[in-house]
């Protein structure tokens, strides 16, 4: 009886032991499962990636060809005929033909700039440096670039942005976003007609920047491609100037890095509002004074006006 209850308990003993050796290696199965269809995600979410990225880069290469090309053969037309009609050209019509080789450059120069930025931020060799920054500073500074080009049509750009405001971000990202923007609002705006950019706080602690224009406005059907790679939405502005969209597309890739947002509303004949917002910082009062409650509110010493 002895013998039959210790060989009993040895029995008992090897079944737990099985038992837990079973359960260590159902955990381990079950471990490992979870482990393979992890990794197994981690790769359809890398494929769908490069997937995207060659698409994403086809479609850029493609938007670079076409785009290049027209200007270029544009290019090549007029110079060909000053080359070759130059003893028969008159005065005017030299100055003519060189103005709009000189318009056709400054536009194939802007292309390629913002064609080369995408690219570089595409592959992450643009350094993000976000800091402290002046938002009134930095529109005025922005505004040089297109400053030239707003006087020759006549066009007024009024800023509306208090001086105390603050954001965090990248300087020469928001530069070329407010640039891009800037050039859009110039470009689709009749002569003699303004421009108003305004900021204000949000709740959320996001800055709001608007750039309204009172130009031709955008067809309800381009409104909805306007910052998606690849669709064409290029269309001449008031005074016949190319626009590709490629501006657009990079002030969203800008002003996403930041964790902002990007969109325009906009009606045909009355004119186009973009805004984007930024992070923002809590009003700092200038000189000791009090902070305005509005953006129209504070009287500027320096000019508003273009």
């Amino acid at each position: 009886m002895t013998n039959y209850s210790h060989s009993a308990d040895t029995l008992l003993k090897k079944l737990e032991t099985l038992e837990e050796e079973n359960e260590f290696l159902k955990a381990k199965y079950e471990h490992d499962i979870a482990e393979w269809k992890q990794a197994e995600k981690a790769i359809q979410n890398t494929i769908l990636e490069l997937e995207k990225s060659n698409s994403e880069k086809e479609k850029f290469f493609s938007i670079l060809a076409h785009e290049l090309k027209s200007p270029f053969l544009g290019l090549l037309g007029l110079t060909g005929i000053m080359d070759i009609d130059s003893n028969k050209l008159s005065l005017e019509e030299f100055k003519l033909y060189s103005s709009a080789v000189h318009k056709s450059m400054e536009n194939l120069y802007k292309l390629i700039e913002n064609l080369l930025e995408w690219a570089k931020l595409q592959n992450g060799s643009i350094a993000f440096s976000p800091q402290e920054l002046c938002l009134f500073d930095v529109f005025l500074e922005s505004k040089e670039s297109i400053k030239l080009r707003a006087l020759q049509k006549g066009i007024t750009i009024i800023n509306e942005i208090p001086e105390n405001y603050k954001i965090y971000a990248d300087e020469k990202m928001i530069s070329s976003v407010f640039g891009n923007l800037l050039c859009n609002a110039v470009k689709f705006t009749q002569k003699n007609r303004r421009i108003i950019v305004r900021a204000k706080e949000r709740e959320d602690g996001m800055m709001e920047i608007s750039v309204k224009d009172t130009g031709i406005g955008i067809p309800r059907d381009l409104v909805g491609k306007l910052f998606t790679l690849g669709e064409d939405v290029g269309r001449e502005g008031t005074d016949n100037e190319p626009s590709t969209g490629l501006g657009l597309m990079l002030c969203k890739d800008f002003v996403e890095k930041h964790g902002g947002k990007i969109w325009v509303e906009s009606k045909e004949n009355y004119g186009s509002t973009f805004y984007f917002t930024l992070p923002g910082l809590k009003n700092i009062p200038m000189n000791g004074g009090k902070v305005s409650a509005g953006p129209c509110i504070l009287q500027l010493n320096q000019s508003k006006e273009s």
